[in-house]
């Protein structure tokens, strides 16, 4: 308090500004998943990191030990904290490229109900996440969204082949999920066809898209990144990307390139330099005819492209 001299000429107290107190944060959970601690720094946060996040218990007792790895990777990823192998700068993209039946899509559930309810500063680290996929596989992912998080923790608005609920036409769906006021669906899935002909619409979603998932990512293998689908994937403006794909490299590696500078743009350099630097003594080196410095070669280069990779 202080001491303020009054018109009698005595004295009163006048209260002083309350004093902020720093409350200690709690540890999480013995046993809990965690995938940051208070404390930790994060590309883009001013400031150590307020709060711990854990993925919830209901989620964290269903993952096995590898989709407890790939949880983590991906969480790494999209928070910046995987860096480039050369100059140390931050991305926010990864590859997932467990094969079949390792349980992809509930990593990324997993990873997905974290981000939309906990962040290290304390408010989520996202709001609004779109998950992208073929045609065939919409239904699916709502029904793992179902499985894994019931019907009242969270619903994803479904969007194929032009079409989704009630009826309702992609284009009017893709407007009331980007309106300011809408809170019912945090998530969108839809195809990547019908994307291709609704991506401003769902790229005018107020606040933006904080997370973006693309399901069999081997589809975006054009070399050149210049195919419908990518650049209307592009349109999102969302730079926290993961890819899934069982097979990101299916013949040659423009694809990996192709996958790898839309998860991470400009990790691999530019498309010229990539196939002067990497594809050509790498697959030189794997011709029956190649000379025993053209194998090396390769082995070197295709040693350096593992190294440049790993980290997402």
């Amino acid at each position: 308090k202080t001491n303020k001299t009054n018109a009698a000429g005595g004295t009163s107290q006048t209260p002083s500004s309350p004093r902020k107190v720093e409350r200690p944060v709690s540890e999480p959970p013995a046993g809990a998943f965690v995938l940051s601690r208070a404390g930790d720094t994060f590309p883009g946060l001013p400031a150590p990191a307020k709060s711990h996040v854990a993925v919830d218990a209901f989620l964290a007792d269903a993952l096995r030990p590898h989709q407890r790895e790939g949880v983590s990777f991906m969480y790494e990823a999209v928070s910046g904290l995987r860096r480039d192998a050369h100059t140390g700068a931050p991305h926010f993209g990864c590859l997932l490229a467990h094969e079949m039946g390792m349980g992809k899509t509930l990593q990324v559930i997993a990873l997905l109900w974290t981000l939309l309810k906990q962040g290290p500063s304390g408010s989520p680290f996202a709001r609004k996440a779109v998950v992208v996929c073929p045609a065939s596989l919409v239904r699916n992912w709502g029904a793992e969204f179902r499985k894994w998080l019931g019907s009242t923790r969270l619903e994803p608005l479904l969007v194929e082949s032009g079409a989704g609920e009630k009826g309702k036409d992609a284009k009017t769906l893709f407007e009331d999920w980007a309106l300011p006021q809408q809170k019912r669906w945090r998530v969108l899935v839809t195809s990547f066809e019908t994307l291709r002909a609704h991506a401003e619409t769902v790229a005018s979603a107020t606040g933006g898209i904080d997370l973006l998932v693309c399901d069999e990512a081997h589809r975006l293998k054009n070399a050149k990144g210049d195919t419908q689908t990518v650049a209307a994937l592009r349109k999102l403006r969302c730079k926290k990307r993961v890819l899934l794909s069982g097979t990101p490299v299916q013949n040659d590696l423009g694809e990996l390139f192709a996958v790898f500078d839309f998860a991470c743009p400009g990790v691999l350099g530019d498309l010229a330099q990539f196939r002067k630097v990497f594809a050509a003594p790498v697959e030189r080196s794997r011709d029956k005819n190649a000379s025993d410095e053209e194998r090396a070669l390769g082995a070197a280069r295709g040693e350096e492209l593992g190294r440049m990779t790993a980290p997402f």
